[in-house]
């Protein structure tokens, strides 16, 4: 009906690979869904997975019956993305897709560049279009290769770089091919460089497109993975009495995500929340506003922090006001406290969990041997996960920490803070470590 917020769309991509060439290319929209992905259903219980490929093993599963499988995860608010076989449309549950509404217009398709290639040499493609940007695992980190469907007139301008990183055009007979890496690519300003990051969300995602951009090699091992919590009798009681919350509180991009499209699946309307809400930062409030919704409470860029929040409380009047706070499993319970303080019913109810994912044996060994440059460290739990499982052993690699938070947490470990973002956000984040080892090799 008109005037009704929309339900949230499940996110669920179909990914081809050629069978031939493995996981040597992937379209950049095929690698970003994968980036993305909560899990990865594969079309066969043995899935090859090349060392040269991303560590997302631990994210793919195979199911006996793979399209109840798919969807029913795609549905509980998972962001799932299937490995197809090639051709696509010869793949069943493809298939059984595309005979059924909404099931089809849920699918987003990424095909393989053999794909896009084949159709190029029977249609004709005259322009290189975005979707036909294709990403060599193989080759250079982050190198971006267009894809043309005949030998003529391809060279003008194929070793440029862009605003958006190498660039380099190949040709059909060309694609089987190892890509040579550009010259200008070594003058990157992090070229040589080796860094790490331990996310796995959207923000973390574009931190390793720009540091590989920017030419850096980027060693990705996410250590959780954040899922849906269960719903548990808080979280019933609070979703039922929304309208009886003066305030809900948000403190991370997490809880807004998982509160809101747990709402709207559940074909709520987000009008319930007739409370006033607070956030944690400006980017926190940046997610809010994508569900339409605009905080009344966000600290400066100072102290996008609880202890922000706290400081803007005290100048309105909590004493018996029933307060809302969505939370993960591993929330400081600071803020909590002091509104209790001052005499606020203050309920937390957890709408997301961080799953531990195991480290990679060979991590103990890039440490050990000081292969890393640096590492991003965005939350406090981050911190304490690598320090329990590396000690002493990091003390001697650069951290590059997102926000006071997380350099008290490093601190506490006894691992020293090489750079700390002025602003509490994966780009800050980013550009403080560019900038500072950028720096550091024309010392």
């Amino acid at each position: 009906m008109p005037g009704e917020l929309p339900v949230a769309v499940p996110e669920l991509g179909i990914v081809a690979i050629p069978p031939d060439r493995g996981w040597g290319w992937l379209t950049v929209d095929a690698w970003e869904a994968l980036v993305r992905s909560d899990v990865i259903y594969a079309s066969t219980p043995v899935w090859p997975w090349p060392p040269e490929a991303p560590n997302w093993s631990e994210r793919v599963e195979w199911s006996p019956r793979p399209l109840e499988a798919v969807v029913q995860s795609a549905l509980k608010g998972a962001r799932v993305v299937y490995l197809a076989r090639q051709p696509m449309a010869s793949d069943p549950v493809v298939q059984a897709l595309d005979r059924e509404e909404p099931l089809r217009s849920w699918a987003k398709r990424y095909p393989s560049p053999w794909a896009i290639t084949l159709a190029a040499d029977y249609l004709g493609v005259p322009r290189f279009a975005e979707s036909s940007r294709a990403l060599a695992l193989t080759g250079s980190a982050g190198e971006r290769i267009y894809l043309s469907a005949s030998d003529v007139g391809v060279g003008r301008g194929s070793q440029e770089a862009s605003a958006s990183g190498p660039e380099r055009i190949l040709t059909r007979t060309q694609l089987s091919a190892h890509p040579r890496t550009p010259a200008w690519w070594t003058a990157r300003p992090l070229h040589g460089r080796r860094l790490a990051i331990l996310r796995a969300d959207s923000g973390a995602s574009e931190a390793v497109a720009t540091l590989r951009n920017w030419g850096a090699e980027v060693a990705w091992h996410p250590l959780f993975r954040i899922v849906p919590a269960a719903s548990g009798p808080e979280l019933t009681a609070a979703w039922a009495n929304l309208e009886a919350y003066a305030w809900i509180i948000f403190t991370s991009q997490q809880a807004v995500r998982h509160s809101l499209d747990r709402l709207l699946a559940a074909g709520q309307d987000l009008r319930r929340l007739s409370g006033q809400l607070a956030v944690v930062g400006k980017e926190t409030a940046r997610v809010l506003g994508g569900y339409g919704l605009k905080p009344a409470l966000i600290p400066d860029s100072t102290e996008m922090n609880q202890e922000g929040l706290a400081t803007l409380f005290e100048r309105i009047p909590v004493a018996g006001v029933r307060i809302l706070w969505p939370i993960g499993d591993r929330n400081r319970m600071d803020l909590a406290e002091h509104l209790r303080q001052r005499g606020a019913q203050v309920e937390t109810v957890k709408v997301y969990t961080n799953q531990a994912m195991p480290l990679p044996a060979f991590v103990r060994d890039d440490v050990k041997q000081g292969r890393w440059d640096g590492v991003l460290y965005s939350s406090p739990s981050t911190v304490t996960r690598l320090c329990n499982a590396l000690g002493d052993l990091l003390r001697t690699t650069r951290a590059f920490s997102i926000g006071p938070e997380t350099s008290r947490a490093l601190t506490r470990c006894g691992i020293p803070v090489t750079g700390e973002a002025p602003v509490s956000n994966w780009k800050t984040l980013t550009a403080t470590a560019a900038d500072y080892l950028a720096a550091d090799r024309q010392r």
